[in-house]
Protein backbone atom coordinates (compact mmCIF):
# COMPACT_ATOMS: atom_id res chain seq x y z
CA UNK A 1 0.00 0.00 0.00
CA UNK A 2 1.31 3.43 -0.98
CA UNK A 3 0.20 6.47 0.98
CA UNK A 4 0.90 9.90 -0.49
CA UNK A 5 0.97 13.02 1.66
CA UNK A 6 1.19 15.97 -0.70
CA UNK A 7 1.01 19.71 -0.35
CA UNK A 8 2.87 22.95 -0.72
CA UNK A 9 6.40 23.41 0.65
CA UNK A 10 6.32 24.09 4.38
CA UNK A 11 2.76 22.81 4.82
CA UNK A 12 3.72 20.03 7.27
CA UNK A 13 3.88 17.01 4.94
CA UNK A 14 7.04 15.60 6.46
CA UNK A 15 5.94 16.33 10.02
CA UNK A 16 2.65 14.46 9.53
CA UNK A 17 4.25 11.62 7.56
CA UNK A 18 6.89 10.99 10.22
CA UNK A 19 4.26 10.77 12.95
CA UNK A 20 2.15 8.33 10.92
CA UNK A 21 5.19 6.23 9.93
CA UNK A 22 6.40 5.97 13.52
CA UNK A 23 2.95 5.23 14.92
CA UNK A 24 2.27 2.40 12.45
CA UNK A 25 5.92 1.33 12.10
CA UNK A 26 5.94 1.71 8.31
CA UNK A 27 8.54 2.96 5.86
CA UNK A 28 8.69 6.70 5.22
CA UNK A 29 10.18 8.24 2.08
CA UNK A 30 10.74 11.99 2.16
CA UNK A 31 11.20 13.68 -1.21
CA UNK A 32 14.00 16.04 -0.12
CA UNK A 33 16.03 13.16 1.31
CA UNK A 34 15.52 11.14 -1.88
CA UNK A 35 16.46 14.10 -4.09
CA UNK A 36 19.61 14.56 -1.99
CA UNK A 37 20.54 10.87 -2.30
CA UNK A 38 20.15 11.03 -6.09
CA UNK A 39 21.71 14.53 -6.37
CA UNK A 40 18.67 15.56 -8.40
CA UNK A 41 17.33 19.02 -7.63
CA UNK A 42 15.62 19.47 -11.01
CA UNK A 43 12.14 20.92 -10.48
CA UNK A 44 11.26 21.17 -14.16
CA UNK A 45 8.31 19.16 -15.49
CA UNK A 46 10.73 16.36 -16.48
CA UNK A 47 12.43 16.50 -13.07
CA UNK A 48 9.09 16.25 -11.27
CA UNK A 49 8.09 13.27 -13.44
CA UNK A 50 11.40 11.58 -12.68
CA UNK A 51 10.94 12.18 -8.95
CA UNK A 52 7.38 10.78 -8.95
CA UNK A 53 8.58 7.63 -10.72
CA UNK A 54 11.56 7.34 -8.36
CA UNK A 55 9.32 7.67 -5.30
CA UNK A 56 6.91 5.06 -6.70
CA UNK A 57 9.77 2.60 -7.27
CA UNK A 58 11.01 3.06 -3.71
CA UNK A 59 7.60 2.13 -2.33
CA UNK A 60 7.93 -1.26 -4.02
CA UNK A 61 10.62 -2.12 -1.46
CA UNK A 62 8.02 -2.43 1.31
CA UNK A 63 4.48 -3.68 1.72
CA UNK A 64 3.25 -0.42 3.22
CA UNK A 65 4.91 2.98 2.95
CA UNK A 66 4.16 6.64 3.24
CA UNK A 67 5.71 9.25 0.96
CA UNK A 68 5.64 12.98 1.26
CA UNK A 69 6.32 15.27 -1.63
CA UNK A 70 4.76 18.22 -3.41
CA UNK A 71 3.47 16.09 -6.33
CA UNK A 72 1.95 19.19 -7.95
CA UNK A 73 0.33 17.88 -11.12
CA UNK A 74 -2.25 15.29 -12.07
CA UNK A 75 0.41 13.65 -14.20
CA UNK A 76 2.84 13.19 -11.31
CA UNK A 77 0.06 11.86 -9.08
CA UNK A 78 -0.89 9.42 -11.85
CA UNK A 79 2.74 8.29 -12.15
CA UNK A 80 3.01 7.75 -8.40
CA UNK A 81 -0.24 5.69 -8.25
CA UNK A 82 -1.05 6.13 -4.56
CA UNK A 83 -3.51 3.83 -2.85
CA UNK A 84 -4.36 6.61 -0.40
CA UNK A 85 -3.80 10.34 -0.94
Amino acid sequence: MKILVMGLPGSGKTFLSKIIAEHYNIAHFEADVIRHLFCDWDFSIQGRRRQAIRMAKLTQLTDISICDFVCPTGETRKQFVADIT
